[in-house]
């Protein structure tokens, strides 16, 4: 069985859940077919250096990327993220709707 997007979406608060990465995107840090734990936090929590779940819409991945930046506009907060084996910044924001939970674990493919 696959993980969905709405799966994790619902788990419930401090729930982990394990997902498989698909990429290359977090190499050397995360590799295809690596075993990550993905805990369902608070959103305000997050912070730069932390890699985080989320999902963008008309995709349907779930996204594993490290944050860059926090960003605070008036009473929002968006995060500036990037995969560690990418050249560029994600053309996207991660906002609190889209957020799903931080890697908190990884287990290495044999």
């Amino acid at each position: 069985m696959s993980i969905t997007v709405d799966v994790v979406k619902s788990l419930a608060f401090q729930s982990e859940v394990i997902v498989v990465a698909a990429s290359y995107s977090m190499f050397p840090t995360i590799k295809k077919g690596d075993r990550l734990s993905l805990r369902k936090i608070l959103y305000p929590t997050v912070k730069v250096g932390d890699i985080i779940a989320f999902h963008i819409a008309n995709r349907k991945n779930i996204i594993v990327h490290r944050v860059l930046r926090v960003v605070k506009v008036v009473r929002e907060t968006y995060f500036i993220t990037k995969g560690d084996n990418n050249p560029f910044d994600d053309p996207w924001i991660v906002t609190e709707k889209n957020f799903l939970g931080k890697v908190v674990g990884v287990k290495n493919q044999k």
